[in-house]
């Protein structure tokens, strides 16, 4: 499964992958992500790496929202 970058942009509730490249190994997709977050601009969106079986798959990951924290302890 290769690795894919994107670069992730928060419109109010809606989220727009932008996608930038396609790698089959972990250190190639690692330093591409790393270069666009020291070059980026954080108002402008983040850069994301994912792994998975297709591009489809990756951005139906990149566009799902965060599971809730589960609500443990006494604060609540």
């Amino acid at each position: 499964m290769p690795y894919y970058v994107y670069r992730v942009i928060d419109l109010g509730a809606i989220r727009r992958l932008e996608w930038i490249g396609e790698y089959a190994a972990y250190p190639e997709a690692s330093a591409r992500v790393k270069a666009l977050r020291a070059a980026a601009d954080p108002e402008v969106g983040r850069s994301r790496m994912i792994f998975a079986d297709n591009r489809l798959a990756a951005e139906e990951l990149l566009s799902q929202s965060p599971a809730p924290e589960p609500l443990i302890g006494d604060d609540y």
